[in-house]
């Protein structure tokens, strides 16, 4: 009876027809079906150039390929094991004379590590614009809101003044560092191409243009170690669990800015729903769904660490499941992406909760240690009496501001301000007009924040 499956030559009969539904990949397999047929052009190619299939055979298949390529993909058309077969099982009438001979010099280790490779780092690209479009509309809300005021917390408790602007370009700058991790994962990419089972080929194709063909610049240096590899997984992963990070931080801070205890922001309301028996609700649900489906992301990663920590050296059946550990993570952080946004581009704040917040004069306090700093007061004396006004505004029940210049002078004594000079501290403009360090919240820092990152934008866009 034997079996026709590629590797069916030694086997008596086919396997069981429920193991054959239990270990068959097309399911998952079937976002590699472009780069694989990509990996068999280009492999196409480098037989013809080692003399193992003529010109016209090259020709054949390349054609036929291409216009598989170009066809919607049937997964129920065949009764395949893998999106390789898959493949091959389609050549057989397209390219009758020739497709037997493709997969010489190769195994399906090195083409499953090739195509997946290469999904890798078209998801990479796409995540990468998706971030950028992201950034771009934090960057143009930030712009709207740099003479907008608000508290900065630290331990969630009132600690300085910073401008609105400012904070939204911190969630930039963050989001940048997971557009470094998914460059790294482009910049790293090497063809296993020609790796075949572990231990290369007899068959002299040219595996540094047979990359180049696969559109990768560079290849590995062990052919057994190329087909183990799986390291752009990880470092996608990574990406992805950094991104899924960031994104879940950011929308805990808008569920606690957007709450009524706080107010900040108001969020758009085809951004939020509203409740069955609660009248008055408008809840936060996309940023809590971005805050719970981060989960499944960075457990992803732990998951694939999982998978691959056990495995011996060389190709094992277990790399099957990375890509359903991937595919989920895919779709998930590309629509919690998007729908940020979106919300970023509706939201809005509520100027009233923050002055109100910026009424407590306790946000004051290090401006005015800073200043008697200036004025020539070490640093622990300057905190330790300005700690004592606290500490007194606290006891009197007087804010810090009304504490009279008798009252500030028994602690200032010599370093006490003038009336005047003690209530300009109680600005959020003065306070973050003092600021002079480079990255600090001043405009002109902020100012130079929103430069440096339009020109990267508009960078980015010439090259495209």
């Amino acid at each position: 009876m034997g079996s026709d499956k590629l590797w069916g030559g030694r086997f008596k009969n086919d396997i069981a027809r429920e193991v054959f539904e239990f270990s068959r990949g097309d399911m998952d397999d079937y976002v590699l079906y472009s780069y694989d047929i990509m990996a068999s052009i280009a492999h196409a190619k480098a037989l013809n150039k080692a003399g193992i299939i003529s010109d016209k055979e090259a020709e054949e298949l390349i054609s036929a390929l291409t216009k598989l390529k170009e066809e919607r993909l049937d997964l129920f058309e065949y009764d395949t094991e893998d999106i390789h077969s898959f493949v091959l099982e389609r050549l057989k009438g397209l390219a009758p004379n020739s497709y037997e001979k493709l997969h010489s010099a190769r195994s399906r280790n090195d083409l499953v590590a090739g195509a997946s490779l290469l999904y890798v780092l078209t998801v990479g690209f796409m995540l990468i614009h998706k971030i950028r479009d992201l950034q771009k509309a934090l960057v143009s809300r930030a712009k709207e809101s740099q003479d907008i005021y608000m508290p900065s917390f630290t331990h969630l408790q009132d600690a300085q003044v910073i401008s609105a602007g400012h904070y939204l370009l911190s969630w930039v700058e963050a989001l940048d560092e997971v557009v470094a991790d998914l460059q790294h994962v482009v910049t790293s990419a090497k063809s296993p191409l020609g790796a075949c089972a572990g231990s290369g080929s007899a068959i002299p194709i040219d595996v540094v243009e047979l990359a180049k063909d696969f559109h990768i610049n560079d290849i590995h240096k062990n052919s057994l170690f190329a087909i183990s590899d799986r390291s752009y997984y990880l470092r996608l992963l990574f990406a992805y669990a950094h991104l899924a990070l960031v994104l879940s931080r950011l929308a805990e801070d808008w569920i606690i800015y957007s709450s009524q205890e706080f107010g900040f922001l108001h969020l758009p309301d085809d951004f939020c729903t509203g409740s069955s028996i609660m009248p008055h609700k408008k809840n936060p649900d996309m940023l809590e769904l971005i805050r719970g489906r981060s989960a499944h992301v960075i457990g992803a990663l732990n998951s694939f660490f999982v998978l691959i920590k056990g495995l011996p050296t060389a190709y094992n059946r277990d790399m099957q499941e990375d890509k359903a550990i991937l595919l989920g993570c895919s779709d998930t952080l590309h629509s919690c992406v998007e729908v940020l946004t979106g919300l970023v581009e509706g939201i809005s704040w509520n100027k009233e909760k923050l002055e109100k917040a910026l009424a407590n004069d306790f946000l004051y306090a290090t401006d005015i240690m800073e200043e008697l700093i200036l004025n020539g007061m070490s640093w622990k004396d300057a905190h330790n009496k300005v700690g004592k006004l606290v500490l007194m505004s606290e006891e009197k029940g007087k804010r810090l501001s009304e504490l009279n210049k008798g009252e500030r002078e028994s602690v200032l004594g010599d370093f006490n301000f003038p009336d005047k000079e003690w209530r300009g501290f109680f600005s959020p403009k003065r306070s973050v007009e003092a600021k002079k360090t480079f990255n600090s919240t001043s405009p002109e820092s902020v100012k130079r924040q929103i430069a440096f990152w339009e020109g990267i934008f508009f960078e980015e866009e010439g090259m495209k």
